[in-house]
């Protein structure tokens, strides 16, 4: 059986959907998918053990990328196509059984008013009511790979202070209080050690927050590592705290503690997934601020995170750590 899977060119959207590579594997044992999408997540999607080719999707002038797609998959008749980006490059392939996006999926519930999460929409877009979960692979040599970057390390935060969008990012010095906090007034994370994570050009967001380390309990990851990479590290931590981003839901998916920090984006729909998961937002609602974040100066921008204080965030911590506690 062979599966086409078009899937999201960003990170967050890309880890939200391996709940279709789950159902793949518990509906379709034996099918071999193929994965199409942005490079960024490719590299987290192979990992996945029936994932036997990814194809990377780069922009082209004119969506000429999509005509592309086309050309590199019309020759195979599949027998399912997925397609969470609602392409019409699917429309045109031969398949057993297509499931394309449709912007329908994302509307609210007719009886309760409530917007659906990312993961309520793909059950939609697969026609199922089974829950569907987010979960992460890491073939054996990314394994070590994140051991080895841990090794000797008791208990250890990972913290992701940036994001690909200013409006999103919590101020750094509000993460070093938090950190301060968490590893003076809670004994299981005494003298932790803190994982600080940020892509390449985000380095400026991170750097303060490593420097507030003691040196001897640092872990620079800060425009060290691939996707899949911080991924496999971050799987192997004890507690994430990080803004509304791509490593977030790679954290929940890994069923770590997560706790995400949301303002201008919406928890609704992107709050991260998982069984040990919390979230800690702005006093101002999502709406609130949504409404004017496109016409803000960059010093205004800054601001949209300011009302998310040190002690809700600390408070969503515990909550996090306390279910953790209770399931052990």
């Amino acid at each position: 059986m062979k599966i086409l899977f078009v899937t999201s060119t960003r990170l967050g959207d890309c880890v939200i959907s391996t709940a279709i590579l789950d159902y793949i594997e518990r509906h379709y044992a034996h099918a071999e998918v193929t994965v199409a999408g942005g490079s960024l997540g490719l590299g987290l999607l192979s990992q996945f053990p029936q994932v036997k080719e990814t194809i990377p999707m780069k922009k082209l002038s004119f969506n000429r990328h999509w005509l592309k797609l086309w050309w590199q998959t019309v020759s195979t008749k599949w027998d399912i196509v997925i397609d969470i980006r609602g392409s019409a490059t699917s429309h045109l392939l031969l398949a057993g059984k297509k499931f394309i996006w449709d912007s329908k999926y994302k509307k609210p519930d007719s009886v309760t008013g409530k917007y659906p999460h990312k993961i309520e929409q793909l059950q939609r877009l697969l026609k199922t009511d089974e829950i569907l979960n987010t979960k992460l692979y890491f073939q054996p040599e990314l394994n070590e790979f994140a051991t080895k970057a841990l090794q000797g390390c008791e208990k250890v935060i990972a913290v992701a202070p940036s994001a690909n969008w200013l409006g999103k990012i919590w101020p750094a010095e509000k993460f070093i209080e938090l950190i301060k906090r968490i590893r003076e007034e809670r004994s299981d994370f005494k003298d932790a050690h803190v994982a600080v994570f940020a892509a390449p050009g985000e380095e400026h967001y991170a750097k303060p927050v490593l420097d507030s380390i003691e040196q001897d309990k640092q872990l620079d990851f800060i425009a060290k590592t691939k996707p899949a990479e911080a991924a496999a590290i971050i799987s192997k931590c004890d507690l994430f705290i990080g803004n509304d981003s791509g490593l977030m839901h790679c954290a929940a998916a890994s069923a770590i503690p997560t706790v995400g920090f949301f303002g201008p984006t919406d928890v609704k729909t992107y709050a991260p997934y998982g069984p040990y998961t919390e979230v800690a937002h702005t006093k101002e609602s999502f709406e609130n601020l949504n409404i004017t974040k496109d016409t803000l100066a960059e010093d205004e921008l800054q601001q949209l995170m300011e009302s998310l204080s040190v002690e809700d965030a600390f408070i969503s911590v515990n909550s996090v750590l306390s279910k953790v506690n209770t399931d052990q």
